[in-house]
């Protein structure tokens, strides 16, 4: 096997420190794969357990009360929930196998309560990914019109 680098040996031992230092609430996630995901935040700028806390908010996001999800409106100024859904999907491409199955497992129920609980966009661009490709109810399909997606107005 070959030896590692001593920058990729700094860089293990700074994410083990990070991870060390920022006490939060209990993860999901082995040691090993929290070490690859916080690898993953230092070589990209972002903050400390900046993947866990999305995947945190993605679960409470799915998991408001109601039977319907209500949807934030695509491109809004502050904070964007598909961001975060956007975050640990390149994260899962990112991560070694082993890390991204453990990962895509932990998600993997939220995204089918969040299946669950929106409908298909027919009108979404395809080059969108699948979770912003749904809408929260049906009359978001039949009665309002979007110049964004250029639907048709209600019957």
């Amino acid at each position: 096997m070959p030896r590692r680098t001593a920058a990729a040996l700094r860089l293990d031992a700074d994410c083990r420190s990070r991870l060390r230092d920022h006490p939060r609430r209990p993860s999901r996630l082995t040691s090993r794969t929290r070490r690859q995901a916080a690898r993953f935040e230092t070589e990209r700028g972002l903050h400390e357990r900046r993947l866990e806390d999305a995947v945190h908010r993605w679960r409470a996001f799915t998991r408001r009360p109601g039977r319907t999800l209500y949807l934030p409106e695509p491109d809004l100024p502050g904070y964007d929930i598909w961001d975060d859904r956007s975050l640990i999907e390149r994260a899962i491409g990112a991560l070694d196998a082993r890390a991204a199955r453990e990962l895509a497992s932990v998600v993997r129920d939220v995204d089918a309560a969040f299946l669950a609980r929106t409908l298909p966009d027919p009108y979404a661009p395809r080059a969108w990914p699948w979770w912003r490709r749904r809408c929260q109810e049906l009359g978001d399909i039949l009665d309002v019109p979007s110049q964004a997606h250029g639907r048709p107005a209600g019957p």
